[in-house]
């Protein structure tokens, strides 16, 4: 039977592998600890980034969404799914959760400068425009945000 320790250090090993690029090794980690019943925010979103890498959306999509269930406020965590719905072009899913980031980080430039990128996408000028104007009051020299 596994210790709290023993978890905490494959977790830092999982963590520690999936920083130096060494991806599969990682989430092979990350799995077994989950098929030992610890169940940690570290875990799916480390996951979450695993299945990202590989471009296993529907997975990251999974554990991204585990990971918002044990902490909602997680800017990062609705960064990413934003993107990997914006990857997927599903453009309502992806501004949702840039909404969310917004709503968490109100200063952060970048989500509404990809919110402006899925409004191009969605060939919304009126919107992309006006979160133009926004990413350059959060940033005036932003450099996509100016041309």
């Amino acid at each position: 039977m596994k210790t709290q320790i023993d978890f905490k250090l494959t977790l830092e090993k999982a963590m520690t592998l999936q920083k130096t690029g060494f991806v599969l090794e990682s989430k092979e980690l990350y799995e077994d600890i989950l098929k030992e019943g610890y169940y940690d925010f570290k875990v799916y979103f480390g996951l979450a980034n695993c299945y990202k890498k590989i471009k296993d959306y529907s997975n990251a999509l999974l554990y991204l969404k585990k990971a918002i269930k044990v902490n909602n406020k997680c800017h990062l965590c609705h960064l990413d799914m934003s993107k990997i719905y914006e990857k997927i072009n599903k453009y309502e899913f992806s501004l949702f959760h840039l909404e969310k980031v917004i709503k968490i980080c109100p200063d952060f430039y970048e989500a509404f400068f990809s919110i402006a990128q899925c409004y191009r996408k969605m060939k919304n000028e009126i919107k992309m425009i006006e979160y133009l104007h926004q990413t350059l009051e959060k940033l005036p020299e932003h450099p996509g945000a100016n041309h």
